[in-house]
């Protein structure tokens, strides 16, 4: 269906073999797309590819902010939050799909990821809904938190 859509708006489709769907013109990554699709969402939003977005905020130095949301409402100049690239899809099963989804998007960017929800030592606080998957994925990919800077770094290596 989303290689059918993709068709329709001139955006040609290519699976990898991580299995992330992208468009091979422009590098977009559409596996968002895809997994929203498989849960039966109809996606209207596809025409707004956002992989250029991003780059384009990682080249002006942004720094992205994991949190709960009262925790985000007061980013430093050159942060942002992930919360602008998720609307409410109706689902806690579509939502945690698009939030994974632009989060390994992010993470792929291969740059730190501040914490926002931690106590004056750093510690994380909060390990509760959504933020606790958001750190449990940052882990499994093999990223490390460091409660002096409150940044979670990737991994070092090939």
């Amino acid at each position: 269906m989303i290689g059918e859509l993709a068709s329709a708006l001139g955006w040609p489709t290519e699976r990898q073999a991580d299995g992330t769907l992208i468009n091979p013109a422009t590098g977009d990554d559409m596996t968002v797309l895809d997994r929203q699709r498989s849960l039966g969402l109809t996606v209207l939003s596809v025409v707004l590819p956002e992989s250029r977005l991003v780059e384009g905020a990682a080249a002006r130095g942004t720094t992205t902010v994991i949190g709960k949301v009262a925790d985000l409402k007061n980013l430093a100049a050159g942060e942002k939050s992930l919360l602008s690239r998720l609307p409410n899809l109706g689902s806690p099963k579509a939502n945690w799909a698009q939030n994974s989804g632009v989060l390994r998007q992010e993470m792929r960017l291969g740059q730190p990821i501040r914490d926002a929800t931690v106590d004056s030592a750093g510690q994380l606080i909060n390990n509760t809904g959504f933020l606790r998957a958001e750190r449990n994925l940052l882990q499994c990919y093999g990223w490390c938190y460091n409660p002096s800077s409150t940044m979670w770094t990737p991994p070092v290596g090939p």
